[in-house]
């Protein structure tokens, strides 16, 4: 196997068990907001997104409808989305942050940015473009090798360039 292939699979693995450290810090830090991650995902991709459906969301995560719809059901119960009708199609609903919405992701991304801080001095922006280029193109091939019909990287919700202000 060549040098570059233990390398890539070398970090694969990393990547994995980073995934679950990250995913625990993640929900340590959101259980003070009575979040999970999924929901807070649902958060910061309507906020990036100009007024997304349900179906635009799960296209764009590949995954059912169904389930995009379980969990906006619960951030809309709990006051952070509301569903705004659609000009041109009576079924479909787009989807907002409410005031609290927004605030309550301000309050996690503040508390994000704190969490991170220590760090943002041993690592300059560089090297995190460059682990952007290498998970863009490792991401790319392996939708492709898994036959996906449809891009995960959906730039317009899946973004990971930092925003630059809310839509609103």
């Amino acid at each position: 196997m060549p040098l570059v292939s233990q390398h890539l699979l070398a970090l694969l693995d990393r990547l994995v068990r980073f995934h679950f450290v990250a995913r625990a810090a993640s929900l340590s830090m959101l259980a003070d907001f009575g979040l999970n991650t999924g929901e807070r995902a649902m958060l910061v991709d309507i906020d990036r997104t100009e007024t997304p459906t349900v179906a635009e969301m799960a296209h764009a995560r590949s995954v059912s409808r169904q389930a995009i719809q379980k969990i906006v059901d619960g951030l809309r119960a709990r006051g952070l989305v509301e569903a705004l009708p659609h000009p041109t199609d009576q079924r479909t609903r787009l989807l907002r942050l409410t005031p609290g919405g927004e605030s309550l992701l301000k309050g996690i991304l503040d508390r994000e940015a704190e969490l991170v801080a220590p760090y943002c001095a041993m690592i300059d922006v560089s090297q995190v473009d460059a682990v952007h280029r290498i998970l863009d193109t490792l991401e790319t091939g392996l939708v492709h090798a898994a036959g996906r019909k449809t891009d995960l990287r959906r730039e317009t919700v899946l973004d990971h360039r930092p925003p630059t202000k809310s839509k609103r």
